[in-house]
């Protein structure tokens, strides 16, 4: 009898025991539960809220919420799943014994932990390749453009050439020496002038280059042309030596090319000298 009731006591002590161990475990599988639910909550924010990243003209904000973004689809990928599934399996297995289960606890919280502090800096590392490579592909665009640059000369004669005097009128003459810096080439043929002063209104208009200077410019290549002088109606001398005088080469397209710089010189021999 003794030994019975020995034993019973034993078994009630063992089931005492592993009762908490079992709530326990039940407890934390609910709270996992509940963490995943709240993950996936936050994450699906995170994905509603990136729509408008793109929105953002804080270029911070965006890069924090793109690095957020990517952060959530990496924690819900194949990396931590992975991590979850081995917990899972050694919940299972060692469920019966309580001290193996806080282990398995301890390290899957600490194995969890470092993995989503990893999955951060692999996030940052995403949001700025999506930034560079967005950066790349924009001026590789830019590169497959011609794009004319260098200087344009002007000379102002200090004359009327209209045959009625009493009109208003002027002159001016050019020299270029500009280069391809794109990789399309394109045939320069034209160019658009722009006087602005304060007494008049801004004077635009476009003439044609000499046929003897008309080319085709690819990369790398120079594009040197002299010509003029090409008269202006209506605006008088005297207004446009106070004017500001802008040149913009044009191709046979119609493109004008403004990464050009326009120089007024005032005299004719240092004109005569470039």
């Amino acid at each position: 009898m003794r030994q019975r009731n020995s034993a019973k006591a034993v078994v009630a002590t063992h089931v005492k025991i592993c009762n908490p161990c079992g709530g326990g475990i039940v407890l934390a599988g609910l709270l996992g539960a509940i963490a995943l639910a709240l993950e996936g909550i936050l994450f699906w924010v995170l994905q509603e809220w990136s729509m408008d990243t793109d929105r953002l003209r804080h270029p911070v904000m965006g890069y924090v919420i793109t690095a957020l973004r990517l952060w959530g689809k990496h924690i819900s990928g194949p990396a931590l799943a992975v991590v979850a599934i081995v917990l899972a399996f050694a919940y299972a297995h060692y469920a019966n014994e309580p001290t193996a289960t806080a282990l398995v606890a301890k390290y899957g919280a600490l194995v969890t932990g470092i993995a989503a502090v990893c999955l951060m800096f692999v996030a940052q590392y995403g949001a700025w390749k999506g930034e560079h490579d967005e950066r790349i592909k924009a001026q590789s665009a830019l590169d497959t453009k011609a794009d004319i640059r260098g200087t344009i000369w002007v000379n102002i004669p200090q004359y009327n050439p209209l045959q009625d005097q009493n009109k208003d009128g002027s002159a001016l003459r050019l020299k270029c020496r500009c280069v391809n810096h794109g990789h399309r080439s394109c045939q320069i043929s034209r160019f658009r002038l722009v006087v602005s002063g304060t007494d008049l209104n801004d004077v635009r208009m476009e003439r044609p280059l000499p046929m003897s200077f008309v080319q085709t410019v690819g990369y790398g290549e120079q594009f040197v042309c002299e010509a003029g002088p090409y008269t202006i109606h209506d605006v008088g001398l005297t207004q446009l030596n106070c004017s500001a005088i802008t040149i913009h080469l044009m191709d046979s397209l119609g493109t004008e090319y403004t990464n050009t710089d326009t120089r007024v010189i005032a005299w004719p021999k240092e004109f005569d000298r470039l």
